[in-house]
């Protein structure tokens, strides 16, 4: 079973966790705080952008079926991935900490197809914020 701190160390096939904001243990703790607060009812997630490998990470949290859940994830990584310009993107969804919890994942290694990149650009940036939302 994918515990969390397995799922903190998911990059790419890399074993090695990612330093955002260079400080060792940091997204780890972000993963697991999108998961306490996404007992709020509300979705929480974040972009990890590696550009030098042209790859790009979302993590999502929240209480939303599991379809609802899966559509989120994919709207959230499409547009990671058309903001970023990455050759790929991988995104992670699961629910709040609490009795037992599942995963989905997804990976893009195309951009969107065009019709949806026109639907993605009249949205409002999700990634605006640092704060996770």
């Amino acid at each position: 079973m994918l515990d969390l701190k397995k799922l903190a160390k998911i990059r790419f096939g890399m074993s090695e966790v990612p330093k955002i904001g260079g400080q060792p243990g940091t997204y780890d703790k972000r993963i697991i705080a999108a998961c306490e607060a996404a007992r709020d009812g509300q979705v929480h997630y974040f972009p990890h952008v590696q550009p030098s490998r042209g790859t790009a990470c979302v993590y999502l949290a929240t209480s939303q079926s599991r379809p609802d859940r899966v559509k989120t994830l994919e709207s959230v990584v499409s547009y990671a991935h058309m903001k970023y310009g990455v050759q790929q993107c991988l995104g992670v969804a699961t629910e709040p900490i609490g009795a037992g919890r599942s995963y989905d994942f997804i990976v893009t290694r195309r951009p969107p197809p065009p019709a949806l990149l026109e639907q993605l650009k009249t949205f409002d940036d999700p990634f605006s914020s640092k704060v996770p939302l």
